[in-house]
């Protein structure tokens, strides 16, 4: 991938990880555009037709959906769910290279859980064409403002800017200028392909926040998971905004090291987990300015938020 690093927006100038292609002019990072996503393209991950691929533009909940379709297929059961093979976003490299990350994937069998936040053109064919079961989660663009905000100061790969407040982060957001691009461009583009993709179920955030047994329900009929009423109790009793925290804070533990690159002391990984936590941080002046770019962008879809 060819780069552009003197086109950086103020807030990933400080981050070597960050380019953006001249190509196509989204933000990307090293190791990720130029090796993993021709690596996918290719077929080099072998995807199997119980994989279920957890699948969201940031900060839309998505370890929320991970955890529970991992318990929708192990019953409630904890030990069982401890037992599925689960993966950090897919793009996350975690310091090994794409073929490395890959060819690790590929060795584990059984049921695997993906999460990535990876663009509908970037997925393997394999995927986009039928194969494996896809949840794909959305949630309302204003209260993802906030929490992809939060998360931008606590984690140093998108600049840690610890000390920013909401009003600068938001004119980045507004205009699509931030990692994995435009809001709107990221989620339509799976919207306009539920027709064609038998394999995919899509899920809104407000709708499981509002009924979250209903949910699991409709999840575990397209898992092809048979549950009882205690079942999906069980189920819902582990995949709470408490126990998601607390699961994300067992494997991220908040050390030295760690912070140094999620520093958790700043902001948690899962923080509220609210519906209309915008209020607290849009001025007016930005909610109209908002409200202006989703007319604009979503001009002639029937996909609607709910954001209160």
């Amino acid at each position: 991938m060819a780069d552009d690093r003197e086109n950086i927006p103020e807030m990933y100038k400080h981050v070597k990880l960050v380019t953006r292609s001249a190509g196509n002019g989204r933000l990307g990072g090293v190791g990720v555009y130029d090796n993993l996503v021709p690596a996918l393209q290719r077929g080099d991950l072998i995807v199997h037709d119980d994989d279920i691929w957890i699948i969201s533009y940031p900060k839309s909940g998505t370890q929320w959906m991970n955890d529970t379709a991992g318990f929708i297929m192990s019953k409630g059961d904890k030990e069982k769910f401890d037992a599925i093979p689960r993966n950090h976003p897919l793009e996350v490299l975690m310091g090994a290279t794409p073929e490395e990350r890959i060819a690790a994937i590929n060795a584990k069998s059984g049921i695997r859980l993906f999460q990535t936040h990876l663009r509908f053109d970037e997925l393997p064919p394999a995927l986009r064409n039928g194969k494996a079961k896809i949840i794909f989660v959305m949630r309302n663009p204003k209260d993802v403002a906030v929490s992809y905000f939060h998360f931008h100061r606590s984690n140093a790969m998108l600049g840690g800017i610890k000390d920013w407040v909401f009003s600068k982060f938001f004119p980045y957001y507004a205009s699509g200028d931030v990692f994995y691009g435009d809001f709107f461009d990221y989620v339509l583009e799976f919207w306009q392909q539920r027709a064609n993709m038998q394999n995919m179920c899509i899920v809104k955030y407000e709708d499981m926040k509002k009924d979250q047994l209903g949910g699991i329900r409709r999840m575990a009929e397209f898992l092809g998971q048979s549950l009882t009423d205690e079942e999906v109790m069980k189920v819902a009793e582990h995949t709470g905004i408490k126990q998601s925290r607390e699961r994300i804070l067992q494997v991220v533990k908040p050390t030295e090291k760690a912070k140094l690159i999620i520093d958790q002391s700043v902001s948690l990984f899962v923080r509220k987990g609210e519906i209309g936590d915008w209020k607290n941080h849009f001025t007016v002046a930005e909610n109209e300015i908002y409200n202006k770019r989703i007319c604009e962008k979503m001009e002639g879809s029937d996909l609607h938020f709910d954001y209160e």
